[in-house]
C-alpha cells in the first residue's frame, strides 16, 4: 500500500517561522511525510544530488550558502534549476513574496503537466505566494487527494513488490479506473523491474499489461527505440504496443505500460510445461523478425566485436585477464547485420494463445549482428537467473558450448537445438562462434548473477573452434 509516509519531502526556507508554518501545511495534507530541511542553496543543492524527493518546496529569497546574510531570489532559483535538471520528475511549488511572481514565470508557465502521485493532471513546477491563506495549501491538496486514491488500490504478487513498481501500477489503475492489481511476475535485469499485471474493476473484464520500471532516461530512450525500429517494422500482433509512460512520480525513475490483451507465459515457463510448443514458439519468432533484416555485412575483428559488449576499461575494472585471447581477437568476421531486439532471453519472449510470440522490453534494440538475437536466448538458458536450467540448478558443461552438447539430460534439448538451428541456418560457423565469444564475454559483467568461471568456458569453447 502506498502511504503518506513513504514520501520525501524537500523544504528549501531560510526562514524558522515559516518554515515551521509550512511543515504544518506538509505534515497537514501528508500525514508522516519525510521532510528533509536546508536553509541556503548550497546545502538544497546536496540534498538535491545525494537523495530522491517525491515533491521539493522552495522558497526563492534564500541565501547561497550556510552563514551568510545575504538572501536573493536568484539563489532559490539556482535551487529550482538543479532540481529540475537532477530530478524531473520530482513536482516543485516555489513560496515567492507579492513582488516576485513573474519572476518565476519562466518555470512555471512552460512546466509539463503529468499525472502525478493519483493527481490526474499536477503542474510539476508552481508558484503560491507567501503568507496567502490558501494558497500552499491548495497546491498540496490535489497531492492529498492523489495519494489517498493510490492507496486505495489493492496491489498484491507473490513476491514483495518494488515501491516504485507498486506506485506506478497504483498510478495507471487510477488513471484508467482499476481498483485491484495481480502481479503475476517480476524480475528483470540490468536495474530494470519488469511486471506481468492484471488489472481489475467492475465495470470490464480484466486488463493485462507488461509494465518496466527503470531510470527515467532509460524508459524515456527505450519507447524512442520502439517508436524508430518496432513500430511500423513487426507485425502488431508480435509486440507489446506501448500504452502509457509515467514520467513523474516515481523519484528518479519512469515506468511504461504495454498491452498484452490476453494471459501470457514466457518462454522460460513454457519449455518446462512444453518443449514442443517452446520450439515452435521459437520456430515463429524466426519468421517474425525477418522484417528486420537489411542485407547489409560489415567486417570487423573479433576483438572490437567484444569490445561493443565488454569494453576493455571493463575488463580491466572487472580484474579479468583476457590475454589468453590475443590471437582470437586479431581474427575478422564477416557479420550480417540488422535490426536486432538486443536482450532477447527467456522472459522477454511472451507466449499468447495459439503459439503466437510477443516480444516486450526494447530497451537494447538497435542494428546490430543479425546473429546476435539467437545467439542471446540459447545463451539466456544457460545464464538467465528466469532459465528452468539456472533455477533448477543442472550441472551443464559449458565447455562443450560450441559442440552444442552441454545439457546433463535431455530437458530442454529439443529448444536450444531450436535456438542453434535459427542462429546457424544460412550463416557462416565463424559468424555464431564470433559472436558466442563475444557475448559470453558479455556476461562477466554480471558477476552477481553469472559465475564469470562459467562465462570464461563457455568464450573458451568458441575460441577454440575458431582457432
Amino acid at each position: 500500500m502506498i502511504r503518506t509516509s513513504d514520501l520525501r519531502v524537500l523544504l528549501v526556507e531560510d526562514n524558522e517561522e515559516s518554515k515551521a508554518a509550512t511543515v504544518d501545511d506538509i505534515l497537514s495534507a501528508l500525514p508522516g511525510a519525510e521532510i528533509a530541511w536546508a536553509a541556503d542553496a548550497e546545502s538544497a543543492i546536496a540534498l538535491v544530488e545525494g537523495s530522491q524527493f517525491d515533491l521539493a518546496v522552495c522558497d526563492l529569497k534564500i541565501p547561497a550558502r550556510r552563514g551568510d546574510l545575504s538572501t536573493q531570489e536568484s539563489h532559490g532559483l539556482r535551487v529550482v534549476a538543479e532540481i529540475q535538471a537532477h530530478q524531473p520528475g520530482t513536482p516543485i511549488v516555489i513560496l515567492s513574496g507579492h513582488g516576485t511572481v513573474e519572476k518565476v514565470d519562466p518555470y512555471t508557465a512552460t512546466a509539463d503537466v503529468f499525472p502525478v502521485l493519483g493527481a490526474p493532471r499536477l503542474p510539476m513546477c508552481q508558484a503560491a505566494v507567501k503568507g496567502a491563506l490558501v494558497g500552499f495549501r491548495s497546491r498540496l491538496e490535489p497531492i492529498r487527494v492523489g495519494v489517498g486514491a493510490l492507496s486505495a488500490v489493492d496491489v498484491t504478487g507473490g513476491e514483495e513488490i518494488d515501491s516504485m513498481l507498486e506506485r506506478a501500477i497504483a498510478q495507471y489503475a487510477v488513471g484508467h479506473g482499476f481498483s485491484t492489481v495481480e502481479v503475476a511476475k517480476a524480475s528483470g535485469l540490468s536495474g530494470s523491474i519488469n511486471a506481468v499485471v492484471v488489472m481489475r474493476s467492475t465495470d470490464r473484464p480484466p486488463k493485462r499489461v507488461f509494465v518496466k520500471v527503470n531510470r527515467l532516461d532509460w524508459v524515456l530512450d527505450e519507447v524512442s527505440r520502439q517508436k524508430r525500429f518496432v513500430e511500423g517494422f513487426l507485425e502488431i500482433a508480435n509486440w507489446a504496443p506501448t500504452l502509457e509512460v509515467v514520467q513523474a512520480g516515481l523519484r528518479d525513475k519512469g515506468a511504461y505500460f504495454s498491452g498484452l490483451a490476453t494471459d501470457p507465459v514466457d518462454l522460460f515457463a513454457l519449455s518446462d510445461v512444453s518443449e514442443e510448443n517452446a520450439v515452435e514458439a521459437i520456430a515463429r519468432l524466426d519468421a517474425v523478425l525477418l522484417p528486420w533484416r537489411m542485407r547489409e555485412s560489415h567486417t570487423c575483428s573479433i576483438g572490437d566485436l567484444r569490445r561493443v559488449h565488454l569494453p576493455d576499461a571493463q575488463v580491466r575494472e572487472l580484474g579479468m585477464d583476457l590475454s589468453e585471447f590475443v590471437e582470437i581477437e586479431e581474427l575478422e568476421v564477416v557479420l550480417e547485420h540488422a535490426v536486432t531486439h538486443g536482450d532477447l532471453h527467456g522472459e522477454n519472449i511472451l507466449v499468447v494463445e495459439g503459439l503466437r510470440p510477443m516480444l516486450v522490453d526494447f530497451a537494447y534494440t538497435d542494428v546490430a549482428p543479425a546473429i546476435l538475437d539467437p545467439v542471446t536466448l540459447e545463451m539466456s538458458f544457460l545464464f538467465h537467473p528466469g532459465s528452468p536450467l539456472v533455477r533448477d540448478g543442472r550441472v551443464l558443461r559449458y565447455e562443450n558450448w560450441a559442440e552444442g552438447n552441454y545439457l546433463p539430460d535431455a530437458r530442454q534439448q529439443s529448444v536450444v537445438e531450436r535456438c542453434r538451428t535459427w542462429a546457424v541456418d544460412g550463416r557462416d560457423q565463424r559468424e555464431f562462434l564470433a559472436m558466442s565469444y563475444a557475448h559470453a564475454l558479455r556476461h562477466l559483467k554480471r558477476g552477481d548473477t553469472v559465475d564469470p568461471d562459467h562465462a570464461m568456458a563457455v568464450a573458451r569453447s568458441a575460441a577454440r573452434s575458431l582457432s
